[in-house]
């Protein structure tokens, strides 16, 4: 260590001392020049800054943005005008529903889309006053960006509106297929539709939720699908059997008879099904039910009583049914013979006393055709061509006794006859004699 210090003193006192004197007077003077144009420097800059920021008294910062609406250089005095431009594009943002395939686009103006200026303002004006000068800087020189959510309000009677008029073109109440009478008289098949419930409150609330995203907004609503078998409804295609009975329409029992086969006209039954006539065609046969007086059985005598002549379409339906070759549930003779059908085909009704049925034994829907024309009533059965399996069937009746009927049902496969089935036997009264 001695030895070290020797030799920094031996060098040293070899180097003059005028050296060093002129050396620290040149280094001061250069640091001297240094800091006075450091400061002339830092002071021209912020000077120059302060221009800078002075030019925006005022007015909003650069690169400050509602949402993507630059703001920037607006007075802020004079929001309330940017706001009405900015709202005048917002206006055109849509809002888009879903169902299915369908969609249902409405812009925000559809929905009553307004800012909420003071708010809004209230954001940016707290924001301003909150700067420092380095902040200021960047965001003129565009070093940061600063946004603010647009807040926006939407007036609540426009939305509602907006589900309502959706609720209108979505709701659609729930249509059976069936199957009906055209203009020639033929059958046709109507598939109808499910139904469509709206859910109104749901809607509103993922409307509230979703409004201001860009997301499609997945509408709530309840199907109601069809009960009926569309595919097997739609296979009836052929008339499998039909029969014409005569009457006076312009009477009460012609009355009857008209209302009661409009009753029971397009009545489908499915396979297994029964046909209760009783509860088609509005039992008890009352002037409640739109039944007029006429000629009655009762006790054996002939009355006058309401539905009086609803019998004739029971009758004319059985004989139809039979050559149907559908099963027969329920049937009741008259207590009297009757002049529209053979004795021993009739089929008599009367409330909670007796019904006429008969069952679906088919594996296709059979459909009703019933109608009036001219004082003739027309019971037709359709189905699909292939149900009877290509057989055909005639009711027959022979008379075994006084008033005493016995009927057979004839079944052919083709032209050929297989078998003779007996069906049931009906034992009447003497009508009563009439006084002129």
């Amino acid at each position: 260590m001695k030895r070290i210090k020797e030799i920094k003193q031996k060098l040293f006192e070899k180097i003059p001392r005028p050296f060093f004197k002129g050396y620290l007077r040149w280094l001061v003077f250069v640091m001297a020049w240094l800091l006075i144009i450091s400061g002339f420097t830092f002071a021209g800059y912020t000077y120059y800054n302060h221009l800078r920021i002075q030019r925006f008294e005022g007015l909003v910062f650069p690169n400050i943005y509602l949402n993507d609406n630059n703001i920037g250089e607006v007075a802020i005095n004079n929001f309330d005008n940017e706001f009405l431009n900015i709202l005048e594009r917002v206006n055109h943002n849509e809002v888009v529903f879903a169902f299915g395939e369908r969609e249902f686009v409405y812009s925000y103006a559809d929905l009553g889309a307004r800012i909420n200026e003071s708010e809004t303002a209230e954001q940016v004006i707290n924001y301003i006053d909150n700067l420092s000068t380095r902040q200021k800087i960047d965001l003129i020189d565009g070093r940061i960006r600063k946004e603010f959510p647009l807040v926006l309000e939407f007036d609540e009677d426009y939305k509602k509106h907006v589900i309502r008029d959706m609720e209108r073109q979505i709701n659609v109440r729930k249509v059976e297929p069936v199957l009906r009478r055209n203009n020639t008289m033929a059958v046709e098949f109507i598939p109808g539709n499910d139904g469509k419930i709206f859910d109104t409150e749901a809607n509103l609330e993922l409307l509230a939720e979703s409004l201001t995203t860009e997301d499609v907004i997945e509408l709530q609503v309840e199907t109601i699908e069809r009960t009926r078998n569309i595919e097997l409804l739609s296979t009836v295609d052929t008339k499998i059997a039909e029969h014409t009975t005569r009457f006076r329409p312009h009477t009460g029992d012609g009355f009857n008879i008209i209302l009661a086969a409009s009753r029971i006209d397009g009545t489908i039954l499915m396979p297994g099904e029964t046909f209760s006539f009783g509860r088609i065609a509005g039992a008890p046969y009352l002037r409640a039910q739109g039944y007029r007086l006429a000629e009655a059985f009762s006790a054996g005598e002939i009355v006058q009583a309401y539905g009086g002549g609803v019998c004739q379409v029971t009758s004319t339906l059985y004989i139809a049914q039979l050559r149907a070759g559908l099963q027969t549930v329920e049937r009741h003779s008259h207590s009297m013979p009757v002049s529209y059908v053979p004795r021993g085909l009739d089929s008599m009704v009367a409330f909670k006393i007796a019904d006429y049925r008969f069952k679906n034994n088919y594996n296709y829907p059979i459909f009703i055709n019933a109608f009036t024309r001219d004082g003739s009533l027309t019971i037709q059965i359709w189905s699909n061509e292939n149900a009877t399996g290509g057989r055909r069937f005639e009711p027959r009746t022979r008379t075994v006794a006084r008033n005493t009927y016995r009927a057979y049902l004839r079944e052919y496969q083709g032209n050929q006859f297989v078998r003779s089935t007996f069906l049931h036997v009906s034992r009447y009264r003497d009508l009563p004699v009439r006084e002129d």
